[in-house]
Order: C-alpha cells, then sequence, then structure tokens
C-alpha cells in the first residue's frame, strides 16, 4: 500500500465588472489524503478523504466548508485500458443557517481505451454539488465527456472532444443544460516544442432565459520541454 497526500490554495479574483463579478471572488483552502492497496499487479483499491474550506469575499452567505468521502478502484494499462472510478458521498457545510445544506452522493470517473498504440477514447464522468453565487442555495451537476486522441504520425496528432452538463439549483427553478465541442490538433516541432491549435463551441440552455448563451473560443498554444 501507499499514502498520497495533498495540500492546495486558491485565490481568485475578477478584474473587470465588479458590480457584478465581486461575489465570486473566493479564497479557497484544501486537503486531501488517499490509499492505495494492490490487490493486482496494476490494480489497487483506493480510499480518499478531501476537504476544503470556501470563503467568498463579499457574499459571505456562500461561506462553507465541503467535504467528500470516497473510495473505489484505480488500475493502470489493463487489458488497453487505464481508468480510475470512486463513489462516496459529499456534504457541502454553510456557515449561513438559512442556506440549505447538502448531503449527496457523489462519483467521479476516468477510463482511457487504447485499441491500438496510437489511438485513445477517454471517458469521463462526474457527479458533485457546486457554489452557486446566482440562483438558489447551491446546484447538482452531472456531466459527461468522450474524447478521442489520434497520432497521425510522429509529428501529428488530433483530439475530438464532447461534453454534456446538467446542473439543478436547489431551491431554484434554474436548470442549465451546457454541451461543448471541440477540435485540436498538435503539430510537434523537432523534439522540444509543439505548436497547438484547439476549436471549442459552447452552448448553455438555462430555464432562466438571462443564462443561456453561446460561445465560440479559438486557443492557440507553444508548449516547450526541456
Amino acid at each position: 500500500g501507499r499514502f498520497e497526500t495533498e495540500v492546495g490554495a486558491t485565490r481568485k479574483r475578477y478584474q473587470n465588472n465588479p458590480l457584478t463579478t465581486a461575489i465570486s471572488d473566493l479564497d479557497s483552502q484544501q486537503l486531501a489524503g488517499r490509499f492505495f492497496w494492490r490487490v493486482m499487479p496494476r490494480t489497487y483499491l483506493v480510499a480518499e478523504a478531501r476537504a476544503a474550506v470556501n470563503d467568498y469575499r463579499v457574499g459571505t452567505t456562500n461561506n462553507n466548508t465541503d467535504t467528500r468521502l470516497l473510495a473505489g478502484v484505480t488500475w493502470e494499462a489493463t487489458a488497453a485500458t487505464t481508468g480510475t472510478i470512486k463513489l462516496g458521498q459529499q456534504k457541502k457545510d454553510f456557515d449561513n443557517r438559512a442556506r440549505a445544506d447538502a448531503s449527496k452522493a457523489t462519483y467521479e470517473a476516468s477510463v482511457e481505451w487504447k485499441p491500438l498504440s496510437y489511438t485513445a477514447f477517454t471517458l469521463r464522468a462526474n457527479r458533485a454539488a457546486q457554489d452557486s453565487v446566482t440562483e438558489g442555495d447551491y446546484n447538482m451537476a452531472n456531466s459527461l465527456a468522450l474524447t478521442w486522441s489520434h497520432q497521425w504520425n510522429q509529428s501529428l496528432s488530433s483530439r475530438v472532444g464532447l461534453s454534456t452538463a446538467r446542473a439543478k439549483y436547489v431551491n431554484s427553478d434554474r436548470v442549465d443544460d451546457t454541451t461543448s465541442a471541440s477540435l485540436g490538433v498538435l503539430y510537434g516541432l523537432g523534439r522540444h516544442y509543439t505548436l497547438g491549435l484547439d476549436l471549442v463551441r459552447t452552448e448553455r440552455d438555462s430555464t432562466l432565459a438571462p443564462y443561456n448563451f453561446k460561445r465560440n473560443t479559438v486557443l492557440l498554444s507553444v508548449s516547450a520541454a526541456l
């Protein structure tokens, strides 16, 4: 067996439209611990505990402590697949007693299948309670994403992705359905540099019309490795 620990801190500040964005400014501290127990040469059982303390600068009624206990299995390169599946319980306690606390089942899953050495399919699924600074006390979000990565030759590779997510806001009529499609191309320049181009189309359909949107994103990147 083996232990892993993780400590993190997040400081988020919006720089524009402060009258509407200041309520999302956040300080968060995270702590996690995991224990892995090998049951087969490349397969481990895993138990995990995570906690996050979320402090909002303006909308302090959103301040909460988020704890999660999960258990599952992780495996590496077994029958051309690699993956992690964890199930558990999440509890979100708000400092403001007027807000409804969350105590919900949660899961996290990521499985990669490589039918060939140069092509891979990755499926990710997630369910968790998330903070809401607009409608309701919090939202329950379920997401599913599929990505196909392919190495065409030594220099050229591509990735195609589709994802869908639904967020239901507790104590609100708001329900958001978000879909996203992406296409990316990577081109290696020698051993140390890679050029990337990604196109992403995102659409949100909400029961509350002001939250509907459509967005096109173009991302150019340069990666360097020593």
